[in-house]
């Protein structure tokens, strides 16, 4: 099967190999570059849009995977996005529940600056699956932005705020997968540090105040 960009260009698969699948879309990895193929099965049809996709590679920032291009497997492009490329995100996964506080502080205060970049561009996060932010050593990445959408209605502002909501759902359900898996189950039923919870922990950091100092999760 051939994919083929706005250009009519091939991509070559070749030397590609599977990596991991989701719901709606299997992953193919080769060095650096990743390769995300839907499954037309999907009764979600989870895509993400050609202009919400232009939109997002424009966008800079460490915390966002970035985007190489978008294919068709039909040269009439009347199609949905049938797959994309991006840059695979290597290096060794961090656990956020044995992670120091510097790490948990630093990795928020930069989700934080990436969500505003977002935001200004007024793209909404949808999606709150906990498997969508990689987690590594040098700091976290958005890896599925496959339901991002663009807003005309609501303001920045308010798209923003949303965006932080759905950050901390993120981090939490990371928190909580972590320790399910580990059957940590004191702290799944009081997840609780000095008295101050993880959600208003990770809700302060993402408004900007350093209350980090007291906590080690």
């Amino acid at each position: 099967m051939e994919f083929r960009n706005k250009k009519n260009e091939i991509f070559d698969l070749d030397g590609f190999e599977y990596y991991s699948s989701g719901e709606c879309a299997k992953v193919y990895r080769k060095d650096d570059i990743a390769f995300k193929l839907y499954n037309f099965d999907c009764k979600y049809r989870l895509y993400l849009s050609r202009k919400v996709f232009e939109i997002l590679k424009t966008i800079k920032s460490s915390g966002l995977v970035e985007l190489i291009d978008y294919y068709h497997n039909s040269t009439s492009h009347i199609l949905p996005m049938d797959a994309y490329s991006m840059k695979f995100i290597d290096g060794k996964e961090v656990e956020l529940i044995t992670a120091p506080k510097e790490y948990l502080s630093d990795v928020l205060t930069k989700l934080d600056e990436t969500i505003k970049k977002l935001s200004d561009r007024k793209i909404v996060i949808f999606d709150t699956n906990c498997d969508n932010i990689l987690f590594k050593e040098n700091g976290a990445t958005i890896i599925d932005p496959d339901q991002f959408f663009h807003s005309r209605l609501l303001s920045k502002k308010t798209i923003y705020e949303l965006n932080k909501q759905k950050i901390f759902e993120y981090f939490i359900s990371t928190i909580m997968k972590e320790m399910k898996e580990k059957r940590v189950s004191y702290l799944l039923s009081n997840p609780y540090k000095r008295g101050l919870s993880l959600d208003k922990c990770v809700m302060n950091k993402l408004k900007g105040n350093n209350i980090y100092e007291s906590i080690t999760i």
